[in-house]
């Protein structure tokens, strides 16, 4: 059964639970003493990564290399580079904050894999290009229909790797060899390729009107999942991160919001759970388009929460005299209004503006005139061969 295309308003609303969930345990953990407060929200990540699979999947059928690989390039970059500037300047112009040197400027502009950035969310966008660049392969080579096997392949990738580390962590061996980390380590997806791979399973189902034929490679996929979320709740936890709470309390929460936002996303792509198209009165926008402006303005709310935190969190409960509670509520909202006004009012045109530059260098590229043959070899040590 192969069901027909539909926008899933869904999706939006989980997108924005995920990047409210990473932005508040930033806030709450690194600018304010609030640990308690959503001690699993970088489980979002997690979330992130499942989105993902599915949106490259549905997004990348039926449509060329070109055109996919510029649609992702017009999703990366215009909100990077915007919210690059403006979190540079809020930070330039406040108190300081980590990664604000040029370098890390840089490398938040051009999303380059290695940091410094100006944000600590930077880290997990060379794994969405890298991801992105075997979906482009796939099309590339006219093998789109193979992106099961992409599914699969990721499914047994991430299990050395995590099973490694896990064997570290439960001290099956004393020295593993590897430091679990942020670093470029993590890029090839071999911590985090399970999560893509979900996502793709259940995009396969979808089309499949719900059924699911790889089962235990879906299974082996979620455990994987469970084991990695297991090793970020055990860093999370580490002495050195200062909080007071148990790798096993962390990791059942954390486990049990990932798991209920995977069975959202299940019972929203085969249509168990649907969003109703109800007409907002008056000039009143529907839920519907509500729920599309949050979920474009996600991608700068992810990037530049920590950025407005560190001007506006201090101002708030240091000048204003507010708790930390009400300071990070107040610093969680203005950068949701920014990241609205970033999608309507920024984004949008320098969108418009990358695409008809995009389009007139591949016209250039097209009319330059074919490389010249290479000249055949006359020396005599080639002769014969």
């Amino acid at each position: 059964m192969h069901n027909e295309k539909r926008y899933l308003y869904e999706l939006d609303l989980l997108r924005f639970f995920a990047a409210s969930m990473v932005a508040i345990f930033h806030l709450t953990t690194h600018y304010a003493d609030l640990d308690e407060a959503i001690p699993f929200g970088w489980v979002g990540v997690q979330i992130f990564f499942v989105l993902s699979g599915f949106v490259i999947a549905n997004s990348s059928e039926n449509v060329g290399a070109g055109r996919f690989l510029k649609s992702r390039v017009l999703r990366l970059y215009p909100a990077a580079m915007i919210t690059t500037v403006i979190g540079a300047a809020l930070l330039w112009t406040g108190t300081g904050g980590p990664g604000v040197g040029r370098v890390a400027v840089e490398n938040s502009f051009f999303i380059r894999p290695v940091g410094p950035w100006i944000a600590r969310s930077y880290w997990t966008l060379p794994i969405e290009m890298f991801f992105y660049l075997l979906v482009f392969a796939l099309i590339r080579l006219n093998i789109h229909n193979r992106l099961e096997r992409l599914a699969i392949f990721l499914s047994f990738l991430s299990i050395p790797y995590n099973v490694y580390l896990l064997g570290g962590e439960l001290a099956w061996w004393d020295d593993p060899g590897l430091i679990w980390n942020y670093g470029p380590i993590n890029i090839p997806l071999i911590r985090h390729g399970q999560f893509f791979a979900l996502g793709i399973f259940i995009w396969l189902a979808s089309r499949n009107g719900g059924k699911m034929n790889h089962r235990f490679l879906f299974v082996l996929a979620a455990a994987m999942s469970a084991v990695e979320i297991w090793l970020t709740a055990s860093f999370e936890t580490a002495p050195a991160r200062g909080n007071d709470l148990t790798t096993s309390t962390l990791y059942l929460e954390a486990l049990g919001v990932w798991v209920l936002a995977v069975v959202f996303l299940y019972c929203s792509a085969v249509g168990v759970i649907r969003i109703p198209a109800r007409q907002g009165a008056g000039r009143r926008p529907s839920l519907r388009s509500l729920l599309r402006t949050l979920g474009l303005a996600t991608y700068p709310l992810y990037l530049v929460h920590e950025s407005f935190a560190a001007r506006i969190i201090p101002f708030l409960r240091d000048r204003g005299g507010l708790p930390d509670s009400l300071s990070v509520a107040g610093s969680y909202v203005a950068t949701v209004i920014a990241s609205v006004v970033i999608v309507k009012f920024m984004e949008a045109r320098l969108k418009t503006l990358m695409s008809a530059l995009i389009d007139r260098l591949v016209a250039l590229a097209r009319r330059l005139p074919p490389a010249a043959p290479r000249a055949e070899r006359n020396d005599s040590r080639w002769r014969g061969l």
